[in-house]
């Protein structure tokens, strides 16, 4: 009850006398506007302490607030008769106008003639008072720190009040679009148009749509990737689209392709991605084949700032780099036997070829680790390669078949059968092939029955033409395994056995016939893929359970056992080429890998899967990016590499490439490789700490070898991208005259705003020049280049530059120098590459 009379004392204090009466009922209430912010217990503002008064009163607020500059008061002639201001003392004016008559005051002291007091104004208020309420103003000295937490939530709510309404404005403006995208996409004509399409197509339609009226379109990972693709087929087909249609800039995609780091060796991140696809997979669609196979590249050094290494050397992955330029691209890539799915894992850059050492023991960690992630490898898939056979013979030499063990797991080894058909056709070139002891197999012979047939109106060889048989003119067509399948084909053999019962060809020439029949044949049964077989075609189809394939297969190993080579020119007789042991090692490599999949319970094989077209076609791609890219640089090699991996090895035109289309697709899909890391591989070299004797470098340093003039303009160069802000670096930097050596800038300098660089700096950089210059001959293959660079030149005298307040200038410009140098030896070295036309050991540069 107290409590109840202290808020009633409280509001008459300020009221009239006898407004609010005293009574206990409870109908009447107070609000919280009529309490200050101490009165409450907590930020809520829901409760009231124990000691709580009312102390805010809106009313007389507002009436103070609602005073303007015209406060009209009713009067007589003249203002001093207004009953207000003749009353004496103040005491008795009403206790509203007591609060009023202290903060009013006429404007002027002249009272207006027409009978009212105007132009009225409050007194000025301080500019420290803040606002708590809308009707409430107090002074700085009153806001207590709690206080101006509440203002400050208050300001907040304001705000994130304005980005909600933001936000629901846009919700509802979204709402709209997709219901009116809802209706364009249920017509009958939309659909057609969605099912017509490729999927490449409905991406590009879609953002079409999406961006159409964004002036900062948004594009997916899938938009980037087609973008890219386009992009690597020509930058100047790109630049024309980029004029009627909507694509991402080139720094988008480039920054796409810098989060796809794929460096040499075995990505640890693309097969920590695997491992989750292969817990995805069935028996069947793990089990595989690893291909691998070289590419020729040009031999080119450059700087890959990103990774702070020159891209170019010899690098394979965890047997180092080393100091040899790389002329050749070493891929490993896995592919379903059972399902159409292909993956590169690893790449490497080797000189000329590999060694068989080192190829045995990256097939083994290539196999070892895919093995880790859950893959199932069967076999291993090559050319007849010279380095491969010794590797895979090293490998099976103690054991009794085609075959190795990796963790405990059969491997067996097959031969690419293209190479293998083209090997017998270039084998026919130089040597009449003896079979079945007398029996003589000429490649002249298919050459007199293509003369023949092509002088008639209607053809038996329709396929075959002049480039077919200009192979060793053109080394290029002998590497076309698609006119080596057209030459020794059963057309051919056909036709020759007709022009033999015409008498146009000697009766020997049907010897030939039947080899080449027999080649078809044996070449169709390693490499079908269909269910049921052709028309004339018995053996080109899958591999079943009592299949003829067996037979057939051990009726032509006796026949290649008897193959003898007669050299065209010597007449010498040979018992034995490379390919025909090959032939021999993949048929039975085949029948045993049968075997194993029969005693795993599959109860089909497919033999195209056991071939290298895959990895042809990825070569392909890399050819045929840039319109003709037919040697790629290292760095091409793995810009392109990453860019069709991200497109997921689809090939825009096969047209050309030397094989089959494999109609296979990636097994990872591109936004995982895209958010995972891929920096960082298995094994990693690490940096290298230099041992350099900086003092025995610098003995050889000549100072008269310098070209000063030269010197003292790159210097400038330099210089004028830095600006110092203290005397001691200027007289550190410049020159603060012209010396002789200063007379070629001035010269170059046709505004002469170029700065003169002083002799000791131009010293210091001519040492810096030739330490970079050593370590690039000597050390540039390693990795962490610039760092080592940095590490020694920091050992070079710099007591020239006293400046002690800005040495991060110094070192800023010592970065710049360093990448300016490394740069430009590089390209030094490409030139004289090129000069010379042949890829020697780097050693010979120094």
């Amino acid at each position: 009850m107290e409590r109840r009379r202290q808020w009633f004392d409280a509001i008459n204090n300020f009221l009239p006398s006898g407004t609010l009466a005293y009574t206990e009922s409870k109908s009447i209430v107070i609000c919280e506007d009529h309490f200050s912010v101490d009165c409450f217990k907590s930020n809520k503002l829901n409760r009231l302490t124990e000691v709580s008064v009312p102390s805010i009163y809106h009313s007389v607020v507002e009436e103070l607030s609602g005073i303007e500059e015209s406060i009209y008061i009713e009067t007589t002639e003249t203002a001093t008769t207004s009953p207000i201001l003749q009353a004496s003392p103040v005491e008795e004016v009403t206790p509203v106008l007591q609060k009023l008559l202290p903060i009013i005051r006429f404007k002027n002291s002249e009272l207006s003639t027409s009978g009212y007091v105007k132009t009225f104004e409050k007194d000025v208020v301080t500019p420290d008072f803040r606002r708590i309420s809308p009707a409430l103003r107090i002074p700085q000295a009153d806001v207590t720190p709690r206080k101006q937490n509440l203002i400050r939530m208050k300001r907040m709510r304001k705000i994130q009040q304005k980005e909600i309404d933001k936000l629901k404005s846009a919700l509802t403006a979204s709402k709209s679009v997709i219901k009116i995208a809802n209706k364009i996409s249920a017509m009958k004509a939309f659909r057609q148009i969605e099912t017509s399409l490729d999927p490449a197509g409905i991406v590009f339609l879609k953002s079409r749509f999406a961006n159409a009226q964004k002036t900062r379109p948004k594009w997916t990972w899938r938009n980037k990737a087609i973008a890219l693709a386009i992009y690597k087929r020509g930058p100047r087909c790109y630049r024309f689209l980029q004029t009627l249609l909507k694509f991402p800039s080139k720094r988008t995609l480039r920054t796409m392709l810098k989060k796809f780091s794929f460096r040499t060796g075995i990505n640890k991140c693309i097969m920590q991605q695997l491992k989750k696809q292969v817990e995805k997979m069935t028996i069947e669609e793990k089990t595989c084949a690893l291909l691998f196979d070289e590419m020729a590249v040009t031999p080119n050094l450059t700087y890959l700032q990103s990774a702070d290494e020159v891209v170019g050397y010899v690098d394979l992955g965890s047997l180092g780099r080393r100091n040899i330029l790389a002329n050749h691209a070493l891929v490993f890539m896995v592919q379903g036997i059972y399902k159409h799915w292909k993956q590169p894992v690893a790449y490497y850059f080797t000189h000329d070829t590999i060694s068989a050492n080192d190829l045995k023991f990256l097939l083994k960690e290539i196999i070892s680790a895919l093995q880790r992630v859950g893959f199932i490898i069967m076999c291993t898939v090559c050319d007849q390669g010279s380095t491969n056979r010794s590797a895979i013979r090293q490998l099976t030499k103690d054991q009794l078949g085609p075959y190795f063990y990796v963790n405990w797991q059969k491997i067996v080894t097959v031969f690419d059968p293209p190479h293998l058909l083209k090997n017998t056709r270039n084998a026919l070139l130089k040597y009449n092939i003896i079979f079945e002891d007398d029996k003589v197999a000429k490649f002249e012979h298919i050459v007199s029955a293509y003369n023949l047939d092509k002088k008639k109106r209607f053809r038996q060889l329709l396929k075959l033409t002049d480039k077919h048989f200009q192979v060793q003119r053109h080394p290029k067509r002998k590497l076309r395994v698609s006119i080596a399948a057209q030459t020794l084909s059963h057309s051919v053999a056909s036709a020759i056995e007709n022009f033999c019962d015409r008498g146009n060809l000697p009766a020997e020439a049907i010897y030939t016939a039947e080899f080449a029949e027999h080649i078809d044949t044996l070449f169709d049964s390693i490499n079908g893929r269909a269910m049921t077989p052709a028309a004339g075609k018995d053996y080109r189809q899958i591999l079943v359970k009592d299949s003829s394939h067996i037979k057939f297969w051990d009726e032509q190993l006796t026949r290649i056992q008897s193959w003898k080579f007669e050299d065209k020119v010597t007449k010498a007789i040979k018992e034995n080429l490379p390919f025909k042991r090959s032939w021999s090692t993949s048929i039975n490599a085949i029948k045993e890998l049968w075997n194993m999949c029969e005693a795993n319970g599959f109860k089909y094989l497919s033999p195209r899967s056991l071939n290298q077209d895959s990895l042809e076609n990825l070569f392909g791609i890399v050819h045929q990016h840039g319109v003709r890219n037919v040697n790629p640089t290292c760095l091409q090699f793995i810009a392109v590499l990453k860019s069709s991996i991200l497109n997921g090895l689809i090939a825009p035109n096969n047209r050309g490439f030397n094989c089959q289309s494999d109609d296979r697709s990636i097994l990872d899909n591109m936004q995982d490789f895209l958010q995972c890391n891929l920096g960082a591989s298995v094994t990693d070299s690490g940096s290298v700490r230099l041992d350099t004797n900086l003092d025995l470098v610098l003995d050889s340093f000549l100072v008269e070898q310098c070209d000063l003039p030269a010197s003292a303009h790159l210097c400038s160069e330099i210089i004028q991208q830095f600006t110092f802000s203290c005397d001691d670096c200027r007289n550190s930097f410049l020159s603060s005259d012209m010396e002789s050596f200063h007379i070629f800038t001035m010269f170059k300098d046709k505004f002469e705003r170029s700065p003169y660089a002083s002799e000791p700096f131009m010293l210091y950089v001519a040492k810096v020049d030739f330490v970079t210059l050593h370590i690039l001959k000597q050390w540039g293959f390693l990795k962490h280049l610039k760092q080592n660079i940095h590490v020694t030149v920091n050992k070079i005298d710099s007591s020239w530059f006293t400046c002690t307040i800005h040495t991060d200038l110094k070192r800023t410009l010592l970065n710049k120098i360093i990448l300016l140098f490394i740069n430009k030896h590089l390209v030094g070295i490409t030139k004289h590459l090129s000069k010379q036309r042949k890829y020697p050991h780097f050693n010979v540069l120094r």
